[in-house]
């Protein structure tokens, strides 16, 4: 059990570090969150408890490097965790590619309205740029990273935790 942590919390470092490293090249316009799709994967492969666990280290490692209210990250990557138990609890209970993709996409827009709703508390943020310049490039980029990435975390994960 520790060992499926210590997986967890590098892989978060890994995937942290080619987030910084995609942005670098191509600025805001293709910025998948990486971080968010592992949370999401380790929801519906391993269960709420590891996805929590996913939630909080990634949220601790983002307010860190963010200018944001710190525990922001945090907070939001918990509420989607939960967003995607109940999603898969109650409404869907399918295995298959698009219900990954779509679970993605609503989990992605969440993501990006709970922050908003956040840092809206501590500065002054218009709207309708956070859904120009944030929301359409991150939910688009996390959405077609997803439909490439799901396989591979599944590989990744059964080697980690196997």
């Amino acid at each position: 059990m520790l060992k499926k942590f210590f997986g967890i919390v590098v892989f978060i470092f890994f995937l942290f570090a080619i987030e910084n490293i995609l942005f670098y090249f191509f600025g805001f316009w293709f910025k998948p969150n990486l971080i968010l799709l592992w949370i999401i994967f380790l929801n519906l492969f391993l269960g709420i408890r590891y996805g929590l666990v996913a939630s909080f280290c990634a949220g601790l490692l983002q307010d860190s490097f963010s200018t944001g209210a710190f525990g922001a990250h945090i907070l939001s990557f918990i509420v989607c965790s939960y967003l995607i138990v109940v999603i898969r609890k109650y409404f869907l209970q399918l295995e298959t590619a698009s219900f990954r993709l779509a679970i993605s996409g609503v989990v992605a827009i969440l993501n990006v309205l709970v922050l908003y709703v956040i840092n809206s508390f501590f500065m002054k943020i218009s709207f309708s740029e956070t859904v120009v310049f944030i929301l359409f490039p991150e939910v688009l980029s996390t959405v077609l990273m997803a439909w490439l990435l799901f396989d591979y975390y599944k590989k990744c994960a059964l080697k980690l935790f196997a």
